[in-house]
């Protein structure tokens, strides 16, 4: 990602809507306990072609309770969170998504932050108190690689370095991986979606909830993190790990992530701006991640101002 998103952030007032068809935590109704033992203890008897089993009845039973009462899982819990600042052009994006979150149903809040230009240097950035960074997290910081650049060039130090919009944008990635790593769940009946505002939902995606929910039922069972946007993917379907993933493959538009997912990505030290942030716990192994097939949902690579302040083909300063 071009450095420059503007994050440290500020939690918004209020959660906008309820999953569809779910209860007011996201969640389906309660499901029957029915074990492998009870499935493989129903059998076909090929002499009489009637089902026998021990205690075969009982087990029906409860397997038929279990179909009445086994929560579907696209009924998963989704919650949704968009990373946004008070400069008027991402309000005015805002106010362009509020009508997309609102048709895709999913609990949301959204975060805004502050304008690097609040800081006269990366040390004021760093000494911000809207998302305090710890001791280890500051001193991991001055060691951020982005490929092509650095968080503090050769030679340098904060005091004399600009504010850099990458520091204030891993910083709100990394708040809302510590709100979803709260859960304790290490399974995927729990995704956090993560958009930031200049998202573009992809015309071309019809119904783009049933798509998203689709995709985060039917992702491989050892995956935590599924990238929606155009870029990280771009070229890319399948699950990536360690083996085939693009240590500087660009793209925090638009993703999702488990609670085990967002562990992991805390996991890794404070020295990764955001894009490649996400790739890291892939890289070593920890976590696998997904592109998935057909039309990408989200779309960042589309004529626009971004939040970013670097120039690029898509991007324009505002």
């Amino acid at each position: 990602m071009p450095a420059s998103m503007l994050y440290s952030l500020i939690l918004t007032a209020g959660v906008h809507g309820l999953a569809n068809g779910l209860d007011g935590a996201g969640r389906g109704g309660a499901s029957a306990d029915v074990s492998d033992d009870d499935l493989r203890a129903i059998s076909i008897t090929p002499q009489a072609g009637m089902m026998s089993a021990r205690n075969t009845n009982k087990r029906l039973l409860r397997i038929q309770q279990h179909a009445k009462t086994k929560t579907p899982r696209q009924e998963m819990t989704v919650q949704l969170y968009v990373l946004s600042t008070h400069k008027p052009s991402s309000q005015a994006r805002i106010s362009a998504l509020t009508p997309v979150l609102h048709k895709l149903g999913f609990p949301y809040q959204v975060y805004y932050g502050v304008d690097k230009h609040d800081y006269a240097n990366q040390a004021e950035e760093m000494n911000q108190q809207i998302l305090p960074m710890t001791d280890s997290m500051k001193k991991e910081w001055l060691q951020a690689d982005f490929g092509d650049s650095k968080s503090i060039p050769n030679g340098k130090t904060p005091e004399s370095t600009p504010p850099i919009g990458a520091l204030a944008c891993t910083l709100g990635h990394h708040h809302i991986w510590n709100l979803t790593s709260q859960s304790q769940s290490d399974k995927q009946d729990e995704w956090t979606i993560i958009l930031e505002d200049d998202a573009k939902l992809n015309p071309r995606v019809a119904d783009a909830a049933d798509a998203i929910r689709s995709i985060l039922a039917s992702a491989p069972s050892d995956v935590h993190l599924i990238h929606f946007d155009d870029r990280h993917c771009e070229g890319r379907v399948g699950v990536l790990d360690a083996r085939n993933i693009d240590r500087w493959a660009p793209g925090t538009t638009a993703y999702a992530v488990t609670p085990h997912g967002a562990r992991m990505l805390l996991s890794e030290p404070f020295r990764f701006g955001a894009d490649h942030y996400l790739n890291v716990p892939v890289l070593h192994g920890k976590i696998k991640a997904f592109c998935p097939e057909g039309l990408h949902i989200f779309l960042h690579t589309y004529d626009h101002a971004s939040t970013m302040n670097s120039m690029s083909l898509y991007q324009r300063d505002v």
